[in-house]
């Protein structure tokens, strides 16, 4: 249940997106709404189940899921960030195929056929520039 109300709640965050306001705390906004989502889950049990859910329980495990979300939210905002700034000391050069290849999604093939090599080269190319950001990160 703990599951499908999170469920919920996103969809819910994403139908009504437009409503946020990005001067305010986003995690508030969320926290608020998946609040509003397990109160509403609570009284319609009680109403189906003719007794009271054990709302600490419910409540419990969803503040739990929430932090263990905001910790993995907050651990992809910071492998960003790294990757940002591990992007930013590659070389033009280094930089551009990268933004080509991954941004872009141009093929291996292309990219080879403008650099004038062939495909493995340019493969190895790329392993190496994508193994420099990985140990950057």
């Amino acid at each position: 249940e703990a599951e499908d109300l999170a469920q919920e709640t996103n969809v819910t965050l994403w139908e009504k997106r437009a409503e946020y306001d990005p001067e305010q705390s986003f995690r508030s906004w969320a926290f608020k709404i998946g609040f509003l989502k397990a109160q509403n889950h609570r009284r319609k049990r009680e109403r189906q189940l003719s007794r009271e859910i054990p709302d600490e329980r419910l409540l419990a495990e969803i503040s739990a899921r929430g932090i263990e979300r905001q910790s993995r939210e907050q651990d992809d905002e910071n492998r960003f960030v790294a990757l940002r700034e591990c992007l930013d000391r590659l070389s033009g050069k280094h930089r551009h195929l990268i933004k080509r290849r991954f941004f872009e999604e141009v093929s291996l093939e292309r990219l080879s056929s403008v650099a004038g090599i062939n495909r493995n080269a340019m493969a190895q190319r790329l392993f190496r520039i994508k193994s420099s950001l990985i140990k950057c990160v």
